[in-house]
């Protein structure tokens, strides 16, 4: 769909003539993005009169209510509650795609941040959650891979692989750790079946150990048997 008729809408529903978006963001998910990057564009340059730099500093969720941008959200897969979205810069990469670079690893490590209250972010006051469905749409599973190897970098990094898959393997522990770090979710919520499982598919390849993953769940099997003789 060409931009003139996109902003026919946004201004349709700015002005209040129409609840949402019924013609455009109807494609598919990459010309869905790129139509909402017309109005975010609009918005920004026309509108806000701010540069795309100016944008990613200063864009707040106040602004986006104000402005309705977020009634594009669902063209990004994002939350629809403005409160929840405090990120841009996937949106503003595609309203300035020469000028603004998106990393959903940034991204998600960025939230992650926010959220936990951890690193530059640990004496940030404001009350942040995750998107809805963080780790359940179709990036999901890339943030669970982003955020393991992430949480263990920073916290496990002198950790030998053997270490690792050990501390891993004792469910009671490693979820009490994963909580700890707020990343328990994916196996609270069963994208994972265990702390041990999460680690063995997310954790980098070049650490990824077969021997060592069946030997744990080899152990697991052996020590419920024992407690079931008992």
């Amino acid at each position: 769909m060409n931009e003139s008729t996109v902003l026919y809408e946004y201004l349709n529903i700015l002005h209040g003539h129409q609840r949402g978006f019924k013609l455009a963001m109807n494609a598919s998910a990459e010309a869905n993005k790129k139509e909402a990057g017309y109005v975010w564009r609009y918005v920004v340059s026309k509108m806000l009169r701010w540069t795309p730099q100016e944008a990613l500093v200063y864009l707040t969720p106040k602004i986006i209510k104000e402005t309705m941008l977020d009634r594009t959200f669902p063209a990004f897969g994002k939350d629809l509650n403005p409160e929840a979205v405090y990120e841009y810069s996937e949106m503003l990469h595609y309203a300035f795609p020469g000028e603004i670079r998106y990393s959903l690893k940034e991204e998600t490590i960025n939230i992650y941040k926010r959220t936990a209250k951890v690193g530059e972010f640990a004496k940030d006051n404001a009350k942040r959650r995750k998107m809805k469905g963080f780790f359940f749409d179709t990036c999901g599973v890339e943030r669970a891979k982003i955020l393991l190897n992430f949480i263990v970098g920073e916290y496990l990094s002198d950790y030998t692989i053997i270490e690792l898959y050990d501390f891993f393997a004792d469910d009671k522990a490693a979820l009490s750790w994963l909580k700890e770090k707020k990343l328990a979710e994916p196996v609270l919520k069963g994208l994972y079946a265990s702390p041990l499982d999460y680690l063995h598919k997310c954790i980098k390849p070049e650490r990824r150990s077969n021997f060592l993953y069946y030997s744990a769940l080899a152990n697991k099997q052996t020590a419920k048997g024992k407690k079931k003789k008992k």
